[in-house]
């Protein structure tokens, strides 16, 4: 390359080089650009950045309202693997009535009523019919104080609108299960005897 006087701009990678006549500055200048990290417009970088966090702002937020559904299911529509699991466990069992229990579209658990032996309980199981626990419907005054706290406490100005006494069906430990609700937020706890909350779940009214 002769020497032409002319002046050469290089912009590689977002940096800018010049030189002023002959090759080998031209050749010093390509090289000097060319080692250099590539070069991001700061205006880029901030828009990806932003745009990361408002998806990942996004899947938190949606992750922490989910929420649980509960929906009757017509007897006929029961799976069979929930009717065989019941009977099984309870022989004498007349099924009086079924649920269940979806979250994010995809079914949870289901819970039947049953009546058996004179006592009408619930039977939650799995999808895969095993057995969880059983639970009685007990009255909002039969609900002791410790349980009624934990919610309130949590859940305030809520008001309990229904209680289970849940027995573990392995372990036969008792907890219960009761309903809070305030304008139009429902949210289930259970809780230890004791007082202790288990778990805590908001469903869809």
């Amino acid at each position: 390359m002769k020497e032409l006087g002319v002046r050469l701009v290089f912009e590689l990678g977002g940096y800018n080089r010049e030189a002023n006549g002959n090759e080998n500055a031209v050749r010093h200048a390509l090289a000097s650009n060319c080692r250099k990290k590539p070069f991001i417009d700061s205006r880029v970088a901030n828009a990806r950045i932003n745009g990361i966090a408002l998806l990942l702002l996004i899947i938190g937020f949606s992750g922490l309202n989910t929420q649980a559904k509960d929906i009757a299911v017509d007897l006929n529509q029961v799976p069979k693997i929930i009717n065989d699991a019941v009977l099984a466990a309870f022989p004498q069992a007349k099924i009086l009535s079924a649920g269940q229990r979806s979250k994010d579209g995809k079914v949870q658990n289901f819970n039947v009523k049953v009546q058996n032996e004179g006592d009408t309980f619930d039977v939650y199981l799995d999808t895969a019919g095993v057995i969880s626990s059983t639970a009685v419907q007990v009255a909002k005054k039969q609900i002791p104080d410790l349980i009624h706290d934990t919610a309130l406490r949590i859940f305030p100005k809520s008001k309990i609108t229904e209680g289970r006494r849940v027995t573990d069906f392995k372990t036969k430990k008792i907890s219960y299960c009761v309903d809070a609700s305030h304008g139009r937020k429902i949210i289930e706890f259970n809780v230890e005897p004791t007082g202790k909350l288990i778990s805590q779940e908001t469903i869809e009214e």
